[in-house]
């Protein structure tokens, strides 16, 4: 029997994981039999295949030093909570908040678990660093279960099946998130589809915001694509509600500023930037290396976007960006008019009345009353 190692790979940036994941795939399924393992799409895109032969490892060793093979150390892996609810059913997705697999008993449900290791052998230093892992992940979790009892149900927003002691349950997206779909198919999406995924972002934004919840990492990877091609927005685990305040932050490139507290403002400003890939394809400042999210940062600061003169919903985009919107529905009311041949130029009238302070809004509601009474004495006296 060929021994086999433990190991996690990672790409050292976005571009390397488009350009050499099919083939780290291929070389471990050669290898394992395998087609899914966890992998956390985050920055950076790092995955943790099944054991693999000392072959196996040293052919992705070599495949390009954007692959970063790393060895685990002995007696680290991940002991799952909720396992015998879970059974032996594959690993969809993890990250800092939890672990999603594929429910053992219905396929068309995944479970949501905490983080938990088994550390048993495992130096000190590494489980006091997966210890707070395991803590963080635990807030993380009750804060989405919080969430989602609070929240009613709404078709943009991914349905919560159930709440358990071990985790949440939710229906299997099977199409996966917008941002993988978004870089494997652009060429081939139309504008109506972009159009409601578009309405799809805003309007699910507009109702958590409604209901005193700031999602605080707004990103195409946290839209999943449903069997009709909508988008949900999902993962609230670390968003704030109420007083509570958000555990998390965006991606570095659709953050308004790291120091900024997460707030409706920062959600909008996210929203800009998704609404941005959509049209456009790509991350913005896609061409600015991820190791560089410090440039990207300053441009910010400094009031300086990516171009989207010329695009659809150029000025929607910068708007949100120079933080015009206040509310959601101010964007919805913008999309609606250049949907409907409007203009992409100028300021549509009722997202001015929205943007209205409450007294104003108050006076502008008594001006029709008064005209009528003003034509009631004029006719009766």
């Amino acid at each position: 029997m060929v021994d086999k190692k433990r190991i996690y790979y990672t790409y050292k940036s976005i571009e390397a994981y488009d350009k050499y994941d099919d083939d780290v795939r291929k070389i471990i399924q050669d290898d394992t039999a395998q087609d899914i393992w966890i992998c956390n799409r985050a920055l950076p895109p790092t995955c943790y295949p099944p054991p693999l032969s000392e072959e196996c490892i040293k052919k992705l060793k070599e495949l390009s030093h954007d692959v970063v093979v790393h060895e685990i150390e002995a007696g680290y892996s991940l002991a799952l909570s909720g396992q015998t609810e879970i059974g032996t059913r594959p690993m969809v997705a993890f990250g800092s908040s939890g672990i999603i697999f594929r429910d053992s008993c219905n396929d068309t449900e995944v479970l949501k678990c905490p983080l938990r290791h088994d550390l048993s052998k495992c130096s000190e230093e590494t489980a006091l660093s997966m210890r707070e892992e395991e803590t963080f992940s635990s807030m993380s979790m009750e804060r989405e279960k919080l969430i989602y009892q609070s929240l009613p149900k709404h078709r943009d927003v991914l349905d919560c099946l159930d709440i358990t002691e071990n985790g949440i349950r939710f229906p299997y997206m099977r199409n996966g998130n917008l941002r993988d779909c978004i870089r494997k198919n652009h060429a081939h999406v139309d504008d109506t589809t972009k159009d409601t995924w578009v309405r799809n972002a805003i309007s699910a934004v507009q109702f958590i915001h409604s209901h005193s919840v700031i999602h605080g990492d707004i990103s195409a990877r946290n839209f999943l694509l449903a069997d009709d091609l909508s988008l949900k927005l999902c993962d609230f685990a670390g968003s704030g509600i109420g007083d509570m305040p958000p555990l998390v932050a965006e991606e570095d490139r659709y953050q308004l500023s790291p120091e900024s507290p997460r707030s409706i403002q920062t959600d909008l400003f996210a929203l800009g930037c998704l609404i941005f890939e959509i049209v456009v394809g790509s991350r913005p400042y896609e061409e600015i290396s991820d190791d560089d999210w410090e440039v990207i940062a300053h441009n910010y600061s400094r009031g300086v976007f990516p171009p989207v003169e010329g695009i659809r919903y150029g000025d929607i985009i910068h708007s949100c960006w120079t933080s015009r919107y206040t509310k959601a529905d101010q964007i919805l009311v913008d999309i609606e008019s250049v949907s409907h041949g409007g203009s992409k130029h100028g300021v549509h009238l009722l997202s001015v009345v929205l943007n209205l302070p409450k007294p104003a809004l108050v006076s502008l509601g008594m001006l029709p009353v008064c005209v009528i009474l003003v034509c009631f004495y004029r006719k009766h006296w």
